[in-house]
């Protein structure tokens, strides 16, 4: 495979915009643009493509291609990668990872694809996340922005409106939602949820320990499964592999109650399975 040179872009303190959603004070964005044009396919392929390709390169696979013929219908396998969304607020893109294989000499090519949201987490780890390639193309088709289709796709990831997302505050892959109740309808949270109490103190969501000094109520999609949400009153976020500085609840009028949400994601092939958090 081959290997990218990585110029390591400047970065300017995170601006609020009324598109951007609460992000933590220590995430910074990004000084790289690219321009809204795209391909025949949606691919993003105006000014500031390359540059921000060269940055995102130790999140993904390198890009290659090994056929036997210079002619059409060689064997072989390659890998291309493209990018289809950017926001440098979040200093955050999506990127399609196109796999072609072709095993007999003038046989089916057989293509997979798979789509990923990656980019670094504040400890300089880079991550990468599979999303839905129907999300992302329906927010193209819809006409929205690199860095809308970004935040169409994050809608999805935690379940959440454009507006919610703005109230909220991100950690790695969880999200903190203001939840904007007295109190919780457990008759109505037990109709589409199995629920699960949690006590008082430290709560482990996935790699994040999820801490209030009130009890706490546990989601689950499965009566055995595990806990995808977490509700909690003004709850502290911590990471516990230390990738992710401490993420306190947004304030917000909602009496203290938020939910601490693991973000969905899309099945991958593996050449774009998960990769860090």
């Amino acid at each position: 495979m081959n290997t990218i040179a990585i110029a390591k872009p400047e970065v300017v303190e995170t601006r609020a915009t009324e598109e951007a959603f609460s992000l933590p004070s220590h995430v910074r964005a990004s000084a790289l643009t690219v321009d809204d044009t795209r391909g025949h396919y949606g691919e993003l392929n105006g000014k500031g493509t390359f540059a921000i390709m060269q940055f995102l390169a130790p999140c993904l696979p390198g890009a290659y291609a090994s056929f036997d013929s210079k002619s059409k219908g060689g064997r072989g396998q390659s890998l291309n990668l493209d990018l289809y969304a950017w926001d440098p607020e979040q200093a955050v893109g999506i990127v399609q990872l196109r796999h072609a294989r072709r095993k007999k000499y003038d046989g089916y090519l057989n293509v997979r694809k798979s789509y990923v949201l990656c980019g670094f987490n504040e400890n300089g780890t880079a991550f990468r996340h599979p999303v839905w390639p129907a999300v992302i193309h329906g927010a193209v088709r819809r006409g929205l922005s690199p860095a809308g289709v970004v935040q169409a796709v994050q809608c999805r990831m935690w379940g959440v409106t454009p507006r919610l997302l703005v109230d909220s505050v991100r950690q790695g892959d969880v999200l903190v939602v203001p939840e904007r109740c007295r109190s919780l309808d457990r008759e109505k949270l037990d109709e589409k949820w199995y629920l699960k109490e949690i006590p008082a103190g430290d709560f482990d969501l996935g790699s994040h320990v999820v801490s209030s000094a009130e009890p706490m109520l546990g989601l689950r999609e499965t009566e055995h499964g595990g806990v995808i949400r977490v509700l909690a009153k003004h709850p502290v976020v911590r990471h516990s592999k230390g990738e992710h500085a401490t993420t306190r609840a947004p304030r917000a009028e909602n009496h203290g109650w938020y939910s601490v949400r693991m973000a969905g994601e899309d099945a991958a092939w593996s050449f774009a399975s998960r990769d860090g958090d």
